[in-house]
């Protein structure tokens, strides 16, 4: 951040000392401050001189109209075959590293076949699977053709996610018969029988594995799409707002409301969340531990776009103990650490130091998000990781956060969260829709995000 900072100071002209003054300007010059992020970190696309925001109505703003941008070109262009893309690591500890070259040689080809199987821009693409690289590949293989891609857990039930994705009305399904939770092999071929039922609009069901035979149902093998003669560019650029992935919400208080993002506001989102907020820089190693049903997990994937190698975990984070996801990260030197307060509070319970039992010194920020991190838990994993945490509160419809840390600040206490960050124009109010401090209020956002 320190970098933009400068940066921005010297574009614009202007006397940016500290953080309090960039998040003024970033808010205060909402326009420039989102063009900025595009031209300092390269986004294709986005012309110089393009209009940023023709309406700041909220909600119906419109950011970047005439834009053009594709989300999964952004992500190749980090492409460097000096590192790895991906590491996917199993609950048995095995580990499989994807090249940058495979992760876009199979991309590439389910994009070939999703275009032989007829989906386009408009159509939609949806998952039922766990942490795997597979996932990741056929999100970006839908952001290539510009079909919209939605996903969620096996742990979810197939009711469950039959009411999230019968709203799409998808035509494909990505799915996998069998996965692994808690040291226990899981079989999900009724599951998937009974949400391919409950999805009438499919055309394709994509299987991972070699378990076809136990769904009773023509399927289409990862496999044989990877076979698929691959022919073309591998992506179509779609306008700014173009739908890139349907978010969730959890469905606590009625049915689960599809929440669509684009690739344009994804893009600056996440380049800022990622590039600035936590500094993520290219060979970085970034492991948050999540299901592909949180939004963290998008957070994760988009960690492609700074070059970094995405950490997937597929497992308990308990399994056999408390500790399995420090081992993951200590294995894998991961500089970027993301949890639950949760999972934080119950390694405190059981006495573990992380950073005394597993080897942490390529850590270099622990993210903490999902619910509040109480204060004493907060002063143990600081002694216990040995580096800054970014405690963030954000939300599924924004996929990036409104408040958290600074690279360019001090940790905030322990039990207090950090900031607005730059370009959220965030305070609190009370119920008169006056600006209060120091007192309990409403958050709000007063102005437009991407």
């Amino acid at each position: 951040m320190a970098q933009f900072k400068d940066w921005v100071s010297l574009e614009q002209g202007c006397d940016l000392p500290d953080y309090q003054a960039l998040w003024a300007w970033s808010v205060d010059e909402l326009e420039e401050f989102w063009a900025a992020v595009g031209r300092f970190f390269a986004v294709e696309g986005i012309a110089a001189d393009a209009p940023v925001l023709a309406s700041a109505e909220m909600p119906g703003a419109t950011w970047f109209p005439g834009a053009s941008v594709s989300f999964a070109r952004e992500v190749f262009r980090q492409a460097d075959p000096s590192r790895p893309a991906l590491v996917h690591v199993s609950e048995t500890g095995a580990a499989q590293t994807w090249s940058w070259e495979r992760l876009l040689r199979e991309t590439h080809a389910v994009a070939s076949w999703l275009r032989v199987a007829g989906v386009g821009p408009s159509d939609r693409v949806v998952g039922y699977l766990g942490n795997r690289p597979e996932a990741l590949t056929c999100l970006l293989a839908c952001a290539a053709v510009g079909a919209t891609w939605a996903v969620c857990n096996q742990d979810v039930s197939a009711e469950g996610a039959a009411v999230r994705f019968a709203q799409l009305e998808p035509t494909v399904l990505l799915t996998a018969t069998r996965s692994r939770y808690g040291g226990r092999e899981l079989q999900h071929g009724p599951a998937i029988e009974a949400l391919v039922d409950a999805l009438p609009s499919l055309t394709h069901v994509l299987l991972v594995g070699t378990d076809a035979a136990e769904l009773g149902r023509p399927t289409v093998s990862w496999a044989d799409a990877l076979a698929t003669p691959v022919t073309g560019p591998l992506c179509v650029d779609v306008p700014f707002e173009h739908p890139l992935w349907v978010l969730f919400s959890s469905g606590t208080t009625g049915a689960p409301k599809g929440l669509v993002h684009g690739h344009g506001g994804t893009l600056l989102q996440q380049l800022a969340a990622l590039g600035l907020h936590f500094d993520v820089q290219p060979g970085d190693r970034f492991f948050w531990f999540c299901s592909t049903s949180w939004v963290m997990w998008n957070l994760q994937v988009s960690s492609l776009l700074l070059g970094a190698t995405a950490v997937l975990y597929d497992g308990s984070p308990t399994f056999p103990d408390a500790s399995a996801v420090w081992r993951v990260a200590a294995a894998h030197r991961v500089t970027h650490l993301g949890v639950s307060p949760g999972l934080l509070a119950l390694a405190e319970k059981q006495g573990h130091v992380p950073a005394v039992d597993h080897d942490l010194s390529a850590l270099r920020v622990l993210g903490v998000t999902g619910a509040p991190l109480p204060a004493t838990t907060a002063r143990w994993a600081r002694t216990g990781f040995g580096v800054p945490l970014n405690v963030i509160s954000g939300g599924t419809d924004v996929a990036t956060a409104f408040v958290g840390a600074s690279p360019l600040l001090p940790e905030p206490a322990p039990g207090r969260m950090g900031p607005p960050w730059l370009g959220v124009a965030a305070r609190t109010v009370d119920d008169r829709g006056e600006p209060v401090l120091g007192e309990v209020g409403e958050l709000v956002i007063t102005k437009p995000m991407p």
